[in-house]
């Protein structure tokens, strides 16, 4: 891909992440997470566009939650704290 070429677009699942963020909760093979790692590596240098549905964060956040992963908890919202 030259430099005046735009990056390819490419819908990124829940599972993209998991792999990467807690593997233990999918339970993909090796080579699944080293290509999920290989995917958001192309997004973070820009070679790749990457696109998703809202829905996605919730996903990641319920397999946190499942998994009770440090960083699953939200906290309260400002009107309920004390």
């Amino acid at each position: 891909m030259s430099r005046s070429e735009p990056a390819s677009l490419a819908c990124l699942d829940a599972n993209i992440f998991l792999a990467v963020l807690i593997p233990e909760a999918t339970r993909p093979p090796k080579d699944e997470i080293a290509g999920a790692a290989r995917v958001l590596s192309a997004v973070e240098k820009g070679r790749l566009r990457g696109i998703s549905t809202a829905i996605l964060l919730n996903e990641i956040r319920y397999a946190y939650l499942r998994e009770d992963k440090p960083g699953s908890k939200s906290p309260a919202p400002p009107s309920k704290r004390r």
